[in-house]
């Protein structure tokens, strides 16, 4: 008797267990088996895309760059191949003639004899999502140094936008879910031309809050780049407050730059305390969305506390 008593009690929570809610991500037993390389794999497939925290990084090609000009036009330290490894799954581009990817006009580097171009990007980008393809991808592309954006978009149509990695369902971005995107790179493109990209109407220069329009759907941008760094984190504060404002902008895109200069100070001294500023923030707002979050040289633990806040919220 005893035994069947047991054996019903353990029926009855297994019933209840299935019950747990698909949409909630809170009730996924298996959150805490998440790695870096395949986070994206545990959200669930009814989630927005424009829902997610994301971790990003602002021109994610400058790993290597020239060695006069590392103070001031490195921004990162890992490869766009360990960015991806390590969890980043939001891309900055810039792209200049031929399709180099560079900062401001100065190159980026792949090895120390050859030149990072936009094909070795999709290489990198492609791999990743073969060995990983419930995770997605997305490209913030724009023209850099180019003499003429159309020709820039030209040479994306000619590569990424052949890839057949790339999503070309052009679904409205507020619909968009991780289901549709699985295995797939997006484009958002600051550069018009680019075919299926979801393209940025409205991008303000050096703008603190502001409305941001992704094929006319509302979104909010942080871009405050000429700033000192107690004003950035003041930044990052008031802009977040704003944006959990809106009722609605669970579904809206979210895009908060950490990135800034502050000249003569070279980077290395200015990104360490925004990011940890921005490390604590995520501590003390755990359980809300975040956006995309696109930053210098961040490290793993904090790249990690932005996709796992994903883990406290409901899908």
């Amino acid at each position: 008797m005893y035994f069947k008593k047991i054996l019903a009690l353990f029926a009855c929570a297994l019933i209840a267990f299935s019950s747990i809610d698909a949409s909630c991500f809170n009730g996924n037993p298996n959150f805490a088996q998440a790695t870096a390389k395949n986070w994206m794999s545990y959200l669930p497939n009814s989630a927005l895309v424009t829902s997610v925290s994301i971790p990003g990084t602002h021109d994610s090609g400058t790993s290597r760059v020239t060695a006069c000009t590392e103070g001031y036009a490195k921004c990162q330290s890992k490869s766009i191949s360990d960015q991806l490894d390590s969890g980043i799954r939001y891309l900055d581009l810039r792209i200049s003639d031929k399709g180099l990817i560079n900062h401001g006009g100065v190159a980026c580097w792949k090895s120390f004899f050859k030149k990072l171009y936009i094909e070795d990007v999709e290489s990198y980008i492609s791999d990743f999502l073969k060995k990983n393809p419930k995770e997605t991808v997305i490209l913030q592309i724009k023209s850099e140094d180019c003499k003429k954006g159309k020709d820039c978009a030209n040479i994306v149509n000619k590569t990424l936008a052949k890839n057949s990695l790339y999503y070309k369902g052009k679904k409205n971005i507020e619909q968009l879910t991780m289901g549709d995107v699985r295995g797939k790179f997006i484009i958002f493109s600051r550069q018009s031309g680019i075919n299926n990209a979801y393209n940025y109407t409205s991008w303000d220069d050096d703008v603190s809050f502001d409305k941001l329009w992704i094929d006319s759907k509302e979104g909010y941008l942080q871009d405050k780049y000429k700033d000192t760094i107690s004003n950035k984190k003041n930044t990052i504060n008031k802009f977040y407050t704003k944006v959990w404002q809106d009722s609605d902008s669970v579904k809206k895109p979210v895009i908060n730059f950490t990135s800034f200069t502050q000249l003569p100070i070279t980077l290395n001294f200015l990104y360490p305390s925004v990011n940890d500023y921005m490390s604590s923030f995520i501590d003390r707002n755990n359980n809300k969305k975040f956006g995309s979050v696109l930053m210098d040289n961040p490290g793993n633990s904090l790249i990690q506390k932005i996709y796992k806040t994903n883990y406290n919220r409901n899908f």
